[in-house]
Order: C-alpha cells, then structure tokens, then sequence
C-alpha cells in the first residue's frame, strides 16, 4: 500500500461519518477523494507532499477547511461539491494555493458570498462554479486572478442583479 497513489473513499450513508485517523499517510498519494460527512478535516491530509488533486464530495465542512489547505505546494486541483462546505461565505486570502490549477465547486447550498484577495490562486487557470444557488454574482476578487483561461459557470449568475453587487452583502469579517 506504500506506492498507492489514488484513493477513493466514499460512506455508506449519507449522513454517516468518514472517520479516518492516519497517523502516518501514504507517501506517494496524488489522488484523494472523500465523499461523505466529516466533522473535521484529517489533519493527515496537509501532510501529503504529493497530493496534485483533492475532491471533498458531501462532507459538510466549516470556515477553518481552507486555512489547513491553503499551503498543500503540490495541489493542482481542489474540488469541492454536493455541500462540501457549509458556511456562508468562502474567503481566499493572499498567498493561499500558490500552485492550484483548478478550483472546482458545485452544489454548495450554503455558499452565497465568494471573496479572492489579490495574492490568492496566483496560477489558478480554471474557475468552475455551478449550482450554487444563494451565490447571485461572481466572486468578489475574481479580477485578481491574472492566469484565468476558463470560467465556467451558468449564464444566469453573471449579473443577475448588477445592483446588488454593486452594494454586495459579501463583506470581509476576518
């Protein structure tokens, strides 16, 4: 199991916890999905010098997920789907994920304000976000992401509502 290198691990039940304590992760992992309820994210998981893609499927996870991701070098794509995350807003602050190619997230019904500070995602190429229903315009910040070749995202959200986000309720709390 030492040259394993992709892991897939998806609960029972949907409200059934993943509850995996690792002491010591798999070296050569590169490819990680966890679909299912986490109380927290495995503090294993920053620890995988050479993990290139994580997918968070249904693991209802709080603010402090990013702040534990935010420094994976190798990590090239992180996915987040099906209420990944559970918290209101999404912050991306400077210097997070200097190496993230691609930042997928779908289905996060709790998410209604996405904020990129100027620093954050510095090679993020692809944005994909898609039904995500409380999220009514484009990430407060996207115009920091000066190597974005691919957004993908419905047509409805782009400026459901150009008053709204020009007085946007997506406001920095930290």
């Amino acid at each position: 199991m030492q040259q394993m290198e992709k892991l897939h691990i998806r609960a029972i039940g949907y409200n059934t916890v993943i509850d995996m304590d690792l002491s010591s992760p798999h070296p050569m992992l590169r490819h990680l999905t966890l679909d299912g309820k986490l109380e927290k994210l495995p503090e294993w998981i920053p620890k995988l010098q050479n993990l290139v893609k994580l997918k968070l499927d249904n693991s209802g996870l709080k603010h402090d997920t990013m702040k534990l991701l935010k420094s994976m070098s190798n990590l090239l794509t992180l996915s987040l789907r099906y209420n990944a995350f559970e918290a209101k807003r999404l912050h991306f602050q400077d210097g997070w994920f200097k190496n993230l190619k691609e930042l997928i997230l779908i289905d996060l019904h709790q998410v209604n304000c996405i904020l990129i500070d100027e620093g954050a995602f510095p090679s993020l190429e692809t944005l994909e976000l898609h039904k995500i229903p409380r999220l009514e315009m484009l990430p407060r910040g996207i115009q920091h992401l000066k190597k974005l070749k691919d957004l993908r995202t419905p047509s409805y959200m782009h400026l459901k509502n150009k008053k709204r986000y020009q007085r946007s309720e997506c406001i920095i709390k930290d």
